[in-house]
């Protein structure tokens, strides 16, 4: 289940999250260090690509986007498990990063990711849900692929695999992730068909 909307903040809320993040203190590393991050469910020799630039998202800044989703969407957010702002930048590898859930370890959850900018790199949901068991990422099936657009959220069930791909046209993207514990309406929310 997913949402994939533009629709619960305004123009000048979104121009106040883009000069947010730009100000903010970035950490650049070579690796997305997904493993000690809570990522789980890939076997093989996998590794991270491309470079990122993360950091710890302000507890504001959070709640000011999440309290509109939350409102639109009537999501009822108990938790913010980890919250993260990236700046992912355009590298000449057009793998994406392999396919994984985030956080299983901890507790199922609900991912939500904001684009802050225009870019390629799209972000994809594959026809898997974590069930316990290892995958090979290799073996996972394509859902269904989404174009990182200025203002736009992706919000999907945790339990699903996905990745996102480096931008590989343009410069780089700003994005936010936040992997939230909380009830949804699932009547607003697309079904998938696994």
């Amino acid at each position: 289940m997913y949402i994939w909307t533009n629709d619960f903040l305004t123009e000048e809320e979104r121009d106040h999250v883009y000069r947010s993040l730009v100000q903010l203190p970035y950490y650049l590393d070579h690796s997305v260090h997904a493993a000690k991050d809570g990522v789980v469910g890939l076997v093989g020799n996998y590794s991270d690509c491309g470079i990122l630039a993360h950091t710890p998202l302000d507890q504001d800044l959070v709640s000011f986007i999440m309290d509109r989703f939350a409102a639109k969407y009537n999501v009822k957010v108990y938790e913010y498990l980890r919250t993260r702002a990236h700046i992912t930048f355009r590298v000449n590898d057009k793998r994406g990063m392999d396919p994984h859930v985030d956080l299983r370890r901890r507790q199922h959850n609900y991912t939500f990711v904001y684009y802050a900018n225009d870019s390629d790199g799209n972000i994809n949901l594959f026809k898997k849900r974590w069930n316990g068991e290892y995958v090979d990422g290799d073996s996972l099936e394509l859902y269904k692929s989404f174009t990182p657009k200025a203002g736009y959220a992706l919000f999907f069930d945790g339990d699903i695999y996905h990745n996102w791909e480096n931008p590989d046209k343009t410069n780089f993207r700003y994005s936010i992730v936040i992997n939230i514990s909380c009830d949804v309406d699932e009547s607003l929310l697309e079904k998938v068909d696994f």
